[in-house]
């Protein structure tokens, strides 16, 4: 992500492959796709990826 989003203001929420996060089941993908809440969690908790 460039910058942080307002997550009420998402449904969904897309990290691109620069932070290296992994889908759920451990694959590798170029576009994560998160729910607004899952990222609000990973801001409060300080990280670049859900876990």
């Amino acid at each position: 992500m460039t910058r942080r989003a307002d997550d009420a203001a998402h449904t969904w929420i897309y990290l691109n492959s620069v932070n290296d996060c992994r889908a759920k089941d451990g694959t590798k993908t170029d576009l994560l796709r998160i729910t607004s809440a899952e990222y609000a969690q990973v801001v409060r908790d300080d990280r670049t990826c859900p876990s």
